[in-house]
């Protein structure tokens, strides 16, 4: 038997199209799942961190973990009576084995590097869990604007049914992404999720042919770091940039209502050209000084 009752609810989110799970977007969510649902070409579970692999997934992972288990236990001589069937163990049920595991800053880095549905949203399932909310899509959107709330970051434009952005329902403000990341820069409870960015030009989905925001070149390589996102007609990019005066600025650029899915491209081209623009800045200071020197 196995177990998969901490998460409750439906395993898609509301607004989610089926056609996420069939193109390799995410899996529907569970408790219990191996290899983030990704599979093989033969339909096995992959057994390899792959974010780009974008074959259909599997739409049962706990069935697919159990009967992955199963199979293991085989393999190294263990008779396994039955196939793997749900249910609930019992609450003083002995543990055989356990793990441990990675720090979270580095779930998280690998989260926001990949930009990686299923931990995005097994991270909220674990907030939820933490605040004494439901495990489900509607716990855990509840557990993660309350926690922003609870850190002094206004919640006025927020509307969250998931944990990962992948419902056209969720809607953000971009003031919102902008005091977050300003309140990671001097808070070090928080301040790993800075670490975690991707790096333009260098990794995750800032880096070459990953995304469609790997044209940020010239002096911002390497000096703007941000979280990408894009759905059919929305496309955005929050982060850091480090001006030519050493000033850290954080942003958010979003595209929204973008007219047709071939114009996504041009969207991404021109917030990759802001985010460079940011990095080659520091007329500010200059326009300061000029208006000191002119006696303004």
């Amino acid at each position: 038997g196995y177990d998969a009752s901490l998460y409750t609810g439906p395993g898609l989110a509301p607004g989610w199209s089926a056609s996420y799970v069939s193109g390799g977007d995410v899996t529907p969510i569970s408790a219990l799942e191996v290899d983030q649902g990704r599979l093989t070409t033969s339909g096995e579970p992959e057994d390899d961190d792959d974010p780009y692999n974008l074959r259909a997934r599997t739409t049962d992972p706990a069935g697919m973990a159990a009967a992955a288990f199963a199979a293991l236990l085989t393999a190294d001589g263990i008779h396994v009576t039955g196939t793997p069937a749900e249910q609930q163990a019992r609450p003083n049920a002995s543990t055989l084995a356990s793990t441990n595991s990675p720090p979270l800053a580095a779930i998280v880095q690998q989260m926001l590097e990949e930009s990686n549905n299923v931990i995005a949203e097994n991270l909220a399932r674990q907030v939820a869990l933490k605040n004494n909310q439901p495990a489900s899509y509607s716990g855990a959107a509840a557990a993660v604007t309350g926690e922003l709330s609870r850190l002094g970051i206004s919640t006025s434009g927020l509307h969250l049914v998931d944990g990962s952005g992948l419902s056209p329902q969720d809607a953000i403000a971009p003031a919102t992404l902008v005091k977050t990341l300003r309140l990671a820069t001097g808070n070090p409870k928080i301040r790993p999720l800075l670490a975690g960015l991707p790096v333009a030009g260098f990794s995750g989905t800032l880096s070459a042919g990953q995304s469609v925001f790997a044209g940020i070149g010239g002096q911002a390589l390497g000096s703007v770091r941000a979280k990408t996102g894009n759905l059919g007609t929305v496309t955005t990019l929050a982060g850091l940039a480090t001006d030519k005066t050493g000033r850290t600025l954080a942003f958010a650029f979003m595209a929204d209502k973008i007219p047709a899915a071939g114009m996504l491209q041009t969207a991404a081209n021109a917030i990759d050209d802001a985010a460079a623009a940011l990095a080659n800045c520091g007329c500010r200071l200059r326009a300061l000084a000029a208006a000191r020197t002119v006696g303004l």
